[in-house]
């Protein structure tokens, strides 16, 4: 199971778990202008994301993976709009290096023609071209989160409790892969995550194994 599989399973479970309502308007982050926002290539084919968060488009204005943060979503229905998310610094700095000063667009559209992807509504797909009726310029995107109220920012702090946690978290997923795809991703991860972050997660997962095995 991919990190990204991992994420989308936690969000169906705190969505089933949830009383929420249908989402009528999308967002959809890009660090474009756009008249339209065409399908691009994803999991199973080409497909327009979005998103009844407006708070989780805004955290994908600037593109990042696994290696500088790890994420974590607290919904909270029925309205989409109380949705509550942070971001865990996987790299010192990464907000400034990914966020600050960055320019963004926020484009809002109709829900007509997407459906819930992985089981939850947090994540919407279309196979369609979508013209947005509404567009919004995010001039800085760290100054954006920080300043919403249903954001947190997590520094990178190896000895921070959230950090433990999402180091945990992370093993729980490598651990769940299959051995090819466990040994591809940590060569992808070591090419440009923290060597700290790194060692935590599969070194000792490793030396949890062979002490399992004894």
């Amino acid at each position: 199971m991919t990190f990204f599989a991992a994420f989308l399973d936690e969000l169906s479970k705190i969505a089933k778990s949830v009383p929420m309502e249908e989402p009528g308007i999308l967002f959809h982050g890009s660090p474009s202008r756009i008249k339209i926002i065409e399908p691009r290539s994803g999991v199973r084919g080409r497909k327009v994301f979005a998103t009844p968060s407006e708070l989780m488009a805004k955290a994908y204005l600037a593109p990042w993976d696994d290696r500088t943060f790890g994420q974590f979503v607290d919904v909270e229905g029925p309205a989409w709009s109380k949705t509550r998310m942070g971001l865990v610094e996987m790299q010192p700095g990464a907000f400034e290096k990914v966020f600050a000063g960055k320019k963004g667009h926020v484009y809002e559209f109709p829900s007509k023609g997407f459906k819930p992807f992985g089981g939850t509504h947090v994540e919407m797909v279309g196979r369609k071209s979508v013209a947005p009726v509404k567009v919004r310029e995010i001039k800085d995107i760290l100054r954006e989160l920080t300043r919403d109220p249903n954001f947190r920012l997590v520094r990178f702090d190896p000895k921070s409790e959230e950090f433990k946690k999402e180091v945990l978290h992370r093993r729980k997923i490598v651990a769940g892969m299959k051995p090819r795809e466990r040994a591809d991703y940590e060569r992808w991860f070591r090419r440009g995550g923290h060597p700290q972050v790194a060692e935590a997660v599969f070194s000792k997962m490793a030396a949890m194994g062979r002490r399992a095995e004894r």
